[in-house]
């Protein structure tokens, strides 16, 4: 039966596909080019047998669909932690994100300033960073030696970045001070340790001698650069003739403000002693401020070799705080005419601000002679 079967399709396959040749009685009709079939006569329409199976035969074998072919495609989620740095992550490390990790668990970079120490970081305090904070700016713990001067309670008062203890912050990054048990440079002259002042340093500092000159001078006190600078000039020759170590220069003013003790002398941290010489350990004042704001402790009467010179006048034009008095100076004392200087007085006892501006008789001719005061400042 299968057989038969196949047979009659390939036969119907075969008469489907083969054009039929054409009967010799067969007329072909020049209007019958459509597709509608010839009637004759006034019969039902009979479709001819062939015709009709090989229309079937081809429809039955043109059958065939074909749906057209759409693209889907399907998005795959990000996701934080996959070990692939995708979309707007910063980083991906998988299961080593996380805090403190250089990926952070929402996937993106530690940085100095979030808040998460990460690696490289000795700390991380997010907006309380500061460079004068505990932590720094660069997430760098604060430490002494780093430049960077830690404010707040316990913090430090200075910080140079060096480990030098002679200048103005020592160890510790403390400020230099007289105690601290070391030199300051070009501030100090020692360090003893101990709060006595009459021994050799007296608030780290050695004391520094102060006499009255042994001789009277003229007005005329000469020097290269106008008498003030002459009257220096004396008082070293005479402080090294006695043997006294170091710089001297004369409390006197002349014809300019700069020229006074107050700005010349640049003593202003000075806070040992000034002492008299002669072995006496006399006091004279303890240091600077005390000189200009109190007065003296002793009267300046001993001169460079330790020896009382009694009751004398002393050229000055210098007030008690050690400014300029006024335009008494022998022009610049370098004149030695009928001009006149402001005076001090020197006498045993005499402490107030007399002994550099006088109250009465205050002024004398230049041509007259006067003592000068003496001081070290070096």
């Amino acid at each position: 039966m299968s057989t038969v079967r196949s047979t009659l399709v390939a036969s119907l396959v075969f008469t489907a596909c083969w054009p039929k040749p054409l009967d010799e009685t067969e007329e072909i009709n020049s209007s019958s080019s459509t597709s509608e079939p010839t009637t004759t006569g006034s019969g039902p329409t009979t479709l001819p047998a062939t015709d009709a199976t090989t229309e079937t035969t081809a429809v039955e074998t043109s059958t065939s669909t074909s749906e057209p072919m759409t693209s889907t495609t399907t998005e795959v989620p990000i996701t934080c932690g996959d070990s692939k740095v995708e979309g707007d992550e910063e980083c991906d490390d998988g299961s080593d994100n996380g805090v403190g990790q250089a990926c952070k668990a929402d996937c993106t970079l530690n940085i100095c300033g979030d808040n998460d120490q990460g690696p490289g970081e000795e700390c991380d305090d997010g907006q309380a960073n500061s460079d004068t904070a505990a932590c720094t700016l660069g997430c760098k713990a604060a430490v002494c030696g780093d430049s960077l001067i830690l404010g707040g309670v316990g913090g430090e008062q200075c910080d140079d970045g060096n480990d030098v203890d002679t200048d103005d912050c020592i160890k510790g990054c403390l400020k230099a001070s007289c105690g601290d048990g070391f030199i300051h440079k070009d501030v100090e002259d020692c360090e003893d340790g101990n709060e006595v002042d009459a021994d050799a340093c007296s608030h780290c500092f050695k004391p520094r001698m102060v006499f009255i000159t042994s001789k009277p001078f003229k007005g005329d006190l000469g020097g290269m650069m106008g008498g003030v600078k002459g009257a220096d000039d004396k008082c070293n020759d005479l402080a090294l003739e006695a043997g006294l170590e170091g710089e001297f220069m004369a409390w006197i003013s002349g014809e300019t403000q700069e020229s006074a003790p107050k700005f010349r002398f640049l003593s202003e941290l000075f806070t040992g002693q000034y002492r008299a010489p002669g072995g006496s350990l006399q006091v004279i004042a303890q240091g600077w401020t005390k000189l200009v704001s109190d007065g003296l402790m002793n009267a300046i009467v001993l001169d460079e070799s330790g020896v009382d010179q009694k009751i004398n006048n002393v050229w000055t034009n210098t007030k008690a705080d050690g400014s300029r008095t006024g335009d008494d100076h022998c022009a610049n004392w370098s004149n030695a005419a009928r001009i006149e200087g402001a005076l001090g007085k020197s006498e045993n006892g005499l402490v107030t601000g007399e002994w550099t501006q006088k109250v009465t008789m205050d002024t004398a001719e230049c041509f007259a002679e006067a003592r000068l005061y003496c001081f070290q400042v070096k």
